[in-house]
């Protein structure tokens, strides 16, 4: 699977605003697709991280920590080299460096754009000890 376009990745989060009007594509891609198609994007430079959430904000604390920990489970266990500096955009302002969070939220899916969006979900084992609680 190859994309022309721009492949913009978030974590866990949707805006309908990204969607174009018509029709659309929902399909689940299983981890080493996902791991071509984000090695392919970054080969182009074309892989673009986007985040709802302010990930500098101090009230974001554990939001920031989640992100972050989920690019750590995607680079040990899938072979998946995001890290959470890709979130980030940075730009010269006066001499200044800049920094911010590329916005989902801005995000606009078009002609042959992708948008691939990274969850995960937890399960506990059928037999565990009472009171421990595993991840």
């Amino acid at each position: 699977m190859t994309t022309a376009g721009k492949l913009f990745l978030s974590f866990w989060k949707l805006s309908l605003k990204n969607l174009p009007v018509g029709r659309l594509v929902h399909r689940i891609l299983d981890a080493a697709e996902a791991k071509l198609l984000i090695e392919q994007t970054q080969q182009n430079h074309s892989l673009v991280c986007v985040s709802s959430d302010d990930l500098f904000a101090p009230y974001n604390g554990r939001i920031l920590k989640n992100q972050r920990e989920l690019c750590q489970v995607l680079q040990e266990h899938f072979g998946i080299e995001v890290v959470i500096e890709d979130f980030f955009s940075s730009s010269l302002a006066d001499g200044e460096e800049l920094c911010s969070v590329v916005p989902l939220e801005l995000v606009r899916i078009q002609d042959n754009d992708s948008l691939m969006i990274v969850s995960c979900h937890y399960s506990l084992p059928e037999s565990r000890t009472p009171g421990t609680l595993e991840f």
